[in-house]
């Protein structure tokens, strides 16, 4: 019972530094995601605004590995679950502005489309489960937890592109 108490202790202590460690490199690395987001030009404030998210996530991806001081692949793959959750948010961020500007029976058409998305999400990662923790398929490692990680999180920026597409479609071109 003391050694899972200390373990817990432990992987907690992990966490909450990688945590605060994320988080200073998201302040630092703002000031150039605002000035990559100014030296562009775009025809509306929403495409500079989404330059600016979708670069932030770049930026820290790239930031926290030249921090580590031993890039190992687990590490990597740490990041990259990091950069899931904050691309899902952004996700998350452009599925309500896309929502905001439907009619009802579109807006049920989003939902449906969504979950539908989220089921295919669930079998994807059953899917690359499948194949990174095949003992004949890979090391097993780190490794595979990284290309794992980044698969996830492709598919995740790519669906995030999707919906901001859509939005823009919607709230410019009088498809709603």
């Amino acid at each position: 019972m003391k050694k899972l108490f200390l373990f817990l202790l432990l992987i907690s202590h992990v966490y909450i530094f990688a945590q605060e460690e994320y988080d200073n490199i998201l302040k630092e690395i703002e000031p150039q995601v605002q000035k990559i987001s100014a030296s562009r030009k775009f025809s509306t404030a929403e495409q500079k605004e989404f330059c600016a998210d979708t670069t932030r996530i770049e930026l820290f991806m790239q930031k926290a590995i030249e921090v580590l001081s031993y890039p190992s692949d687990r590490a990597m793959a740490n990041i990259t679950q990091h950069a899931i959750y904050l691309c899902d948010k952004l996700l998350n961020k452009y599925y309500k502005k896309l929502q905001n500007e439907l009619n009802n029976d579109q807006k049920q058409k989003l939902l449906n489309a969504q979950r539908n998305w989220i089921t295919f999400m669930d079998k994807e990662k059953e899917l690359i489960s499948s194949l990174y923790s095949n003992p004949n398929c890979m090391d097993n490692t780190g490794r595979s937890y990284l290309l794992s990680s980044h698969t996830i999180f492709l598919a995740i920026k790519k669906r995030t592109i999707e919906l901001f597409s859509h939005y823009m479609t919607v709230k410019y071109y009088s498809c709603g």
